[in-house]
């Protein structure tokens, strides 16, 4: 495909999607980071990333071209687009970008654009103009290029979640119940004890006498032991 074919595959309705990296590569990542800051004229953005292949390129790429464009970069590392998106909220950003692919196969790699009002930049709304600048390659000239930081937005947001829940009184519901209780167990037990068969086969398959695993969320740590 040309590049045009290419751009017109991978911008949709609300966001940037294709395969990576023969459709959706660094390259054009880098070009949309520019151009997004460009048609937004944001100061301040936030980029965080699912766990997909590729994932890590294209938020360098996004944040390279930001950067280049004059904005202040905040790297948000792995975390989930809800948890992004409250930390967009937050007033401390003009714009997030979340590199995910949404529900689509392991090999699409995609970019969601939200604005600090919660709503997407979408066709209709600025991601023509995105898509132009991607194109051309053509962008306003900056005084100054921005600087990258990092943070970590999960645990805030985690918090917030939290506050909707009554933990005190579901437990009172849920334990006091051996029925809710034996129905809970039902649900939870049966993947994690796969999971921990799967983590002890993996260990005594590649000959490990301890292996440490570490979640996308850091919470928690889960050692196997063998003898």
């Amino acid at each position: 495909m040309t590049f045009q074919e290419v751009v017109d595959k991978i911008f949709q309705s609300y966001d940037v999607r294709g395969i990576y990296p023969d459709e959706y590569d660094g390259d054009i990542a880098y070009r949309i980071g520019r151009a997004v800051v460009a048609a937004t004229k944001a100061k301040r953005v936030i980029i965080g990333r699912d766990m997909r292949r590729g994932g890590h390129a294209i938020l360098s790429a996004l944040a390279m071209g930001a950067m280049d464009q004059g904005a202040d970069v905040t790297d948000a590392g792995m975390c989930s687009s809800d948890a992004l998106c409250y930390g967009g909220w937050s007033g401390k950003y003009d714009l997030s970008l979340m590199v995910t692919a949404s529900h689509n196969p392991a090999e699409f790699i995609g970019t969601k654009f939200v604005l600090p009002d919660g709503t997407s930049l979408g066709r209709g709304s600025g991601l023509e103009r995105v898509k132009e600048m991607t194109l051309s390659g053509a962008f306003p000239d900056v005084r100054r290029r921005g600087q990258i930081s990092r943070t970590t937005v999960i645990p805030e947001f985690i918090e917030h979640a939290m506050s909707f829940i009554d933990r005190r009184k579901l437990g009172s519901i849920v334990f006091r119940d051996p029925a809710l209780l034996e129905k809970l167990n039902r649900i939870v037990h049966p993947p994690v004890i796969r999971r921990e068969e799967e983590l002890i086969a993996a260990a005594n398959n590649e000959g490990e006498a301890i292996r440490q695993f570490f979640p996308a969320d850091q919470h928690t740590t889960t050692v196997v032991e063998k003898p």
